[in-house]
């Protein structure tokens, strides 16, 4: 056998061996599960799944990342402990924990990313750390919630971050908060002038005295809120979903005027003398139980849905519970429930290609290559042949 088909045929046996070697590896490099049901990683940081028996979790130290997903629909987990050196979590790792009723979280959390704790029903408090983030569908859902505090670190609130929480009456910033404040309970942008999310579960609600404006669903499933008494000085009121009150007072010829009238609600004329008395206080309202302070990162001074800032929702279910963390701070008892569950199953590999596949193909086609120019000769003299 010539020189060069014995190097292509090794090739190629190599390029098989190397094959095997790549795929009999995959399963074994991605992740593995402790004695407790943790999967991690194989970077040794990154909790990927859990497949334990749920109750009283404490995730291990030394994990940094929490993927996607990790605990969601588990109905067996009723309370979890985040440790200090966790510092990011991917969307939806507690969506659908129903029975989960307290999480303490890492201290150094960076976000409390889309549909953290979606449709977790049982949750009744939970302390924020100084995140500077709360994503989309946050807490949508969490029935037993009566409360949250916003911490002084967050700057950003996305949409139906509090919706389907009727037990919900009290949304509070931090003092040092530079992008909101708070009034009467509610959320508003830092100039409190425009009105961002009345918790579903306020029972009656007084208008910021700085207020010009009220968000698209910003009173989206408020029906506890039967009448609203809304100054000249808003000029913008946004569509409201599930919101339908007895009554709205207002002046002649106002944004408040107008939203009744387009709305078939009762509307009832304030004298003009009245204005001013109707809504709260002065210029200091956003000094009391709540507070404000400097600085406006907040898109939503119109009345239409704010920048990344709206909520809505509804829903029922009942349980009692508490979280901690630093930062801010939510407490309740409810009832409701939520709506859907992300699909948030675990990854465990990357879903990159090995190189080695590449390697392995490389050895395949060299010693494919080697074989042919070697019996170049023997290949052109068979065609001749043939043609014969």
């Amino acid at each position: 056998m010539k020189f060069g088909t014995k190097l292509g045929w090794i090739l190629v046996a190599f390029s098989i061996v190397l094959s095997i070697w790549v795929i009999s590896g995959i399963g074994n490099e991605a992740s593995t599960t402790d004695e407790n049901g943790f999967v991690i990683e194989d970077d040794g940081v990154t909790l990927s799944g859990y497949t334990g028996p749920g109750g009283t979790v404490s995730i291990p130290a030394g994990i940094t990342t929490i993927a996607s997903g990790v605990f969601a629909d588990n109905g067996a987990v009723t309370s979890v402990t985040v440790p200090d050196t966790v510092t990011s979590m991917g969307t939806g790792v507690f969506s659908g924990c129903t029975n989960m009723s307290s999480v303490t979280l890492s201290g150094n959390l960076s976000s409390i990313p889309d549909s953290t704790f979606y449709n977790c029903s049982s949750l009744s408090g939970i302390s924020l750390p100084g995140v500077s983030s709360i994503g989309s569908n946050a807490f949508y859902g969490c029935t037993s919630l009566s409360s949250v505090t916003i911490p002084s670190s967050v700057s950003s609130i996305g949409s139906g971050a509090f919706d389907e929480c009727p037990g919900m009456s009290s949304i509070t910033v931090s003092g040092g908060n530079s992008s909101y404040t708070s009034y009467d309970g509610c959320l508003y942008n830092i100039s409190g002038s425009n009105l961002i999310r009345c918790p579903e579960g306020k029972s009656s609600l007084n208008l910021s005295s700085a207020c010009t404006s009220i968000s698209t669903d910003a009173l989206k499933n408020c029906n506890y809120v039967s009448t609203l008494t809304i100054p000249a000085t808003v000029t913008s009121i946004g569509s409201q979903s599930n919101w339908n009150p007895s009554v709205i007072y207002g002046y002649s010829d106002s944004a408040a005027e107008s939203y009744a009238a387009q709305n078939g609600i009762t509307f009832e004329v304030l004298n003009t003398s009245d204005e001013g008395g109707e809504s709260s206080d002065s210029d200091d309202d956003n000094n009391g139980e709540e507070n404000s302070d400097s600085g406006n990162t907040e898109n939503g001074d119109s009345g239409n849905t704010d920048s990344g800032n709206t909520n809505s929702g509804d829903g029922s279910g009942t349980a009692t519970g508490t979280t901690t963390g630093t930062g801010g701070s939510t407490s309740g008892g409810a009832s409701g429930n939520g709506g859907h569950v992300k699909d948030a199953t675990p990854k465990t590999a990357d879903g990159d290609i090995d190189p080695r596949y590449f390697l392995s193909l490389g050895f395949l086609l060299a010693g494919v290559a080697a074989i042919l120019y070697s019996n170049k000769k023997k290949i052109n003299y068979v065609k001749e042949h043939r043609n014969k």
